[in-house]
């Protein structure tokens, strides 16, 4: 979490006692937007858990469980500021023995989030950025909590597919065009290197051979439905159209897969756990 802070003295400080430290940077630095409170506040008085990044809508939606997600954008949660993930946390602070949400500050204990879920956002971001956002994530997941992940997939063999998720194509909703064509091996290395455990669900590897978890999609009601994999997406169930055609590429047609097998559209998809054994949480 140390990331977040680029000052000498303060990366110094950080690291030497991360919890203080960030304890004083929220409560005497840190303003939350009206954005940012009225999402705390929502968790506080709905008990929702699971969350939703950089998703189209606000408040309460079906991204990750049906009628118990809240749905956030830049406006009320910053993916890159440490103080706006704490913000988040706040809401969840539950009174002690009891299941209503009459918590106090000086009579209750946080209880984290259990499940976050981004699907086809973190291509839009640097691996600078995904490290930042990564360790937040991880401050602020109870033990066994889950963050579930899905990006365009860099090893799909499809050549005209890997010029439609290039670097530098494809604009968010916001107009940051996708950063790098994630793969396997160097996207679920930069969130296992700080902790969570991996449990890859689909993907292609660097082969060009296409794995889909026997399981991947038993627990779809409880962490997220991935729309873009192999058996969500409408697309797969329609005869194949060839990218080079949906990109206006004719000259990209002759060789667009290299196997009839090949799905239109899938994503690499992993499930980032936080180690039940991890019992730290930021508390205040």
């Amino acid at each position: 979490m140390c990331f977040f802070y680029d000052n000498n003295t303060y990366f110094s400080s950080c690291q030497a006692d991360p919890k203080r430290f960030l304890e004083n940077q929220f409560k005497k630095n840190y303003q939350p937007s009206k954005a940012e409170i009225n999402a705390r506040n929502i968790l506080q008085q709905t008990g929702v858990r699971s969350i939703s990044v950089g998703s189209d809508k606000q408040n309460i939606c079906n991204d990750v469980k049906v009628g118990a997600t809240l749905c956030t954008e830049q406006e009320n949660l910053d993916l890159f500021e440490i103080n706006s993930w704490l913000s988040i946390l706040q809401g969840t602070k539950q009174k002690k023995g009891s299941t209503n949400n009459s918590a106090t500050q000086d009579d209750s204990h946080v209880e984290g989030l259990e499940s976050i879920f981004a699907e086809h956002v973190l291509e839009h971001f640097s691996p600078t950025q995904i490290t930042i956002l990564a360790s937040a994530s991880y401050a602020v997941l109870k033990p066994g909590g889950v963050f579930r992940i899905a990006v365009p997939d860099g090893y799909k063999p499809s050549p005209s597919y890997q010029q439609y998720i290039r670097s530098g194509g494809t604009p968010s909703g916001s107009g940051q065009n996708h950063m790098v064509a994630y793969t396997i091996d160097n996207l679920a290395p930069i969130f296992q290197n700080l902790g969570y455990e991996i449990t890859a669900q689909e993907y292609f590897k660097q082969d060009g051979t296409f794995v889909s978890q026997p399981d991947a999609y038993a627990m779809d009601d409880v962490l997220g439905k991935v729309r873009r994999s192999n058996k969500h997406d409408r697309r797969n169930k329609l005869p194949y159209r060839n990218w080079g055609l949906v990109l206006g590429r004719p000259d990209l047609v002759a060789t667009d897969r290299t196997s009839q097998d090949e799905p239109m559209y899938t994503s690499l998809w992993f499930d980032a756990v936080k180690p039940k054994a991890c019992m730290e949480i930021i508390t205040f």
